[in-house]
């Protein structure tokens, strides 16, 4: 009881020696706006983004709404970045789909389907189909028009012996993209009698814009992309076959034209090689800009004072607003081109991360992880976002 008075005691005496310290200081307090005075945190104010229905400033007390920021292709799917102005509430959704978005907002999906079978047979069938989604509407590029797949029960039925051994297999794998051509390479095998297997490899260009297969190699006038890519080769080598050829963005959305050869000969069936060649003079690419600079590593945009090492591919917008990049995996790691000599190319699988940086933000965003950046759109001054967001939100309701 004597403790508790004392306590009462010494609390009264605190509070007399507060009071009047505590009246001046309520007084002051009371010069200052309230918390619902202040106007709401809108990012960076001196690197606010006032340009392009991305950047437009929201009336006071009113939070700016969402906008696509860029859609990033990996080998993996689509990546939509939205954010308000300056980065905030930046958002990342996915979906295993490629993705290209149109002038008027509507978007297009590269879809691929896969159905195994094998019944009675030792090895596995698969069939791969690729779709093109467009409008509500669903079109098949490969098998294409005059492409007929083998009837395994069939075939099996004349052979029932031999049918085991029988299999066929199809991928679908994307090359590269640049612009709205998409490039992707078709692998087929399989064993329906004779002597050998078979092995098959094609090249398959599409212009998203039409929804259409393209001839890429029809562009060029007065130059001979496979005699180019022929340049240097002994009668020994086998992959020399041109068939076509594929523009893909590499580091830094550099576009990049390559030269696609297959076998001369059954001994290299199955092989494939990439040659880099020069562009087709009509060929124009947008690069991103004087602000940005990237070297041995180091990505940089210095007039906002943005600077990250350990960078192996990146892209940026041409303002400069928006940045995207790949991580490297340690000091020495680095993407191994595609064109590079001797023998088929072997994509490297191994993930790394990848970052997302808008103007108004202090540091990049972790975006998840990816093997490639195939291409990214930039979509900061896009005249129509809202039919943007509307398209994607389509795209992740579809089974």
């Amino acid at each position: 009881m004597n403790r508790e008075k004392t306590i009462h005691r010494a609390f009264s005496r605190g509070m007399a020696h507060c009071l009047i310290p505590c009246a001046v200081l309520m007084a002051a307090l009371s010069l200052f706006p309230s918390c619902k005075d202040k106007e709401p945190y809108s990012g960076n104010k001196g690197r606010a983004v006032v340009r392009g229905p991305w950047g437009r400033a929201a009336p006071p007390g009113v939070p700016a709404e969402p906008m696509p920021v860029a859609v990033i292709l990996t080998p993996d799917g689509s990546i939509m970045v939205t954010s308000r102005p300056g980065g905030r509430d930046l958002d990342i959704s996915k979906v295993p789909v490629q993705a290209y978005v149109r002038e008027d907002g509507t978007m297009v999906a590269f879809r691929t389907q896969i159905e195994k079978k094998k019944g009675t047979a030792q090895k596995e069938s698969v069939f791969t189909t690729l779709f093109l989604e467009d409008d509500g509407n669903t079109r098949k590029l490969f098998p294409g028009e005059g492409q007929a797949r083998p009837d395994l029960e069939e075939l099996g039925k004349a052979d029932p012996d031999l049918a085991r051994l029988y299999y066929h297999r199809e991928a679908v794998s994307l090359l590269g993209v640049s612009g709205s051509i998409f490039s992707w390479i078709i692998s087929i095998d399989g064993y329906l009698g004779g002597a050998h297997p078979y092995a098959q490899r094609r090249l398959l260009a599409v212009d998203a814009q039409t929804g259409a297969p393209v001839d890429v190699k029809s562009r060029y006038s007065g130059y001979d992309p496979g005699r180019e890519g022929r340049l240097g080769l002994g009668s020994e080598d086998c992959l020399t076959r041109f068939q076509g050829v594929a523009p893909v963005d590499w580091i830094g959305g550099d576009a990049t034209w390559l030269a696609f050869f297959t076998n001369e000969f059954e001994s290299c069936s199955g092989g494939y090689r990439l040659v880099k060649v020069a562009p087709p003079s009509s060929a124009v690419h947008d690069g991103p800009g004087e602000k940005v600079r990237a070297s041995k590593g180091v990505f940089e945009i210095p007039e906002e004072k943005l600077r990250v090492k350990g960078v192996v591919d990146w892209r940026a917008s041409a303002d400069g607003d928006v940045a995207v990049m790949l991580m490297a995996l340690g000091r020495r790691d680095g993407l191994k081109p595609p064109w590079l000599k001797g023998g088929t190319y072997r994509p490297d699988r191994r993930t790394r991360e990848m970052r997302v940086w808008i103007k108004g933000m202090d540091a990049p965003a972790v975006a998840g992880r990816a093997t490639r950046i195939l291409s990214v759109q930039f979509l900061n001054g896009h005249s129509y976002p809202g039919a943007v967001l509307a398209s994607f939100k389509e795209l992740e309701s579809r089974p």
